[in-house]
């Protein structure tokens, strides 16, 4: 009974202190109490439990903690304070005015809850808390580390601990499906123009290269008149030396230097080795863009070890295209053959050819048509053909017409 007089007595103490106006005094702190002190020499911290009625109005609480801060700010510049409420019901319209705060206290403790509890409006009911999860994922945060820091923050306000229920809005949950369904169909939409983009820049990249293809032979740098080596022969660095052979593999980066490398494979069938170009100047990059598989070059250049791919490698400096001598038909126009009997890679075991290749060869030969005879499986699908105004017809049509025998 002596300590509930002595903590009365300094309460009404500290209450002048704060000079609390009387109708405050008479109203919410008629009946209160100074439970405990707690002095935290070294941080020049004060922290008061005090003991009321009921939760204090927000902006009663605001005030309170103001006006200590003022009076002992000479003593301890740092004052806080907690309330313990006699009454054990909880006030919906006062969480309401104190929530943010006691997010605060909650954020302080466990950052990532304060995206969760931000735009949220507390309920109660039965004594729980009822909180809203916009997701699964969400919704197990809160049930993880909501329940060792909402009772204290609840606490040091005034209110009785409650326990958190947390809750899927099926609103939200909704809109947010409905969120991730639109952009996704965003995303779709900007990869499909992007696609179709890329690909009318491929488009025009390539006419562009088939423009500026130069008409002669591939050659850059000066001529060469060294008679090539074999690739096979080729076991350590060599300072200048000449191969030829057949490209079967060519591509170009572009340096961060700025300059351009042409990277090709090549082969004499004795062996294969790697081959890199760098280019001098702007027009060199465009020549090095002329360079494809399939070509027949000789090159100059000398021989190193690169780290890089772990093992020997040209540097070019000289590069000759050797153009084959390649079949032709030397009939006189109008009286050139043409072909009644071509099978290709859809006629099985039979050949090894395209339709495009073989088209493509009648045509430079100055051949009118050619017959695709393709045999036990569907007919060969045409991909060009030689003049736009002519049919190609089946075997099997022409057969009919009596245009074969």
């Amino acid at each position: 009974m002596t300590d509930a007089k002595s903590n009365l007595s300094r309460w009404k103490i500290l209450l002048k202190q704060i000079e609390a106006p009387e109708e405050l005094v008479e109203k919410y702190f008629a009946h209160g109490e100074i439970e405990k002190l707690t002095v935290y020499k070294e941080e020049r911290h004060w922290h008061f439990s005090f003991v009321l009625e009921e939760t204090l109005p927000f902006h009663i609480f605001e005030w309170l903690g103001n006006q200590l801060s003022a009076s002992f700010q000479h003593v301890a510049p740092h004052v806080t304070f907690s309330i313990r409420s006699r009454s054990k019901a909880a006030d919906k319209s006062k969480l309401a005015d104190y929530w943010p705060l006691i997010v605060r206290h909650i954020a302080a403790e466990s950052p990532a809850l304060k995206s969760c509890l931000n735009q949220q409006v507390p309920d109660i009911e039965e004594g729980r808390l009822l909180l809203t999860a916009r997701n699964e994922a969400e919704a197990a945060l809160m049930k993880r580390k909501l329940a060792a820091v909402l009772a204290p923050s609840l606490q040091r306000c005034g209110f009785p601990p409650l326990s958190a229920d947390i809750r899927m809005d099926a609103a939200i949950k909704e809109k947010a499906y409905e969120t991730f369904v639109k952009h996704r169909a965003e995303e779709d939409k900007k990869k499909v123009i992007q696609a179709v983009m890329e690909q009318k820049e491929r488009k025009e990249k390539k006419a562009q290269a088939e423009q500026e293809e130069p008409a002669g032979p591939f050659k850059i740098g000066y001529d060469i008149h060294d008679e090539p080596v074999s690739i096979e022969t080729i076991q350590d660095e060599e300072r200048r030396i000449t191969i030829q052979g057949y490209v079967f593999d060519a591509e170009t980066r572009e340096l961060r230097s700025g300059r351009t490398l042409l990277l090709f494979k090549m082969t004499d069938y004795t062996d294969s080795i790697q081959v890199k170009v760098f280019s001098r100047d702007k027009d060199d990059a465009k020549i090095l863009l002329g360079l494809k598989k399939g070509m027949w070059v000789k090159v100059r250049g000398g021989v190193q070890n690169d780290t890089f791919v772990r093992d020997l490698v040209m540097i070019g400096n000289d590069i000759e295209e050797i153009r084959p001598e390649r079949k032709k038909d030397t009939a006189p126009e109008g009286e050139k053959r043409v072909e009644l009997h071509a099978h290709t890679v859809m006629s099985q075991m039979d050949a090894v050819v395209t339709a495009t290749e073989l088209i493509k060869r009648a045509k430079e030969w100055g051949h009118e048509a050619i017959a695709i005879t393709d045999h036990a499986v569907a007919p060969s699908p045409i991909l060009k053909l030689m003049r736009p105004e002519k049919k190609i017809r089946r075997e099997s049509d022409l057969r009919r017409r009596g245009q074969l025998g």
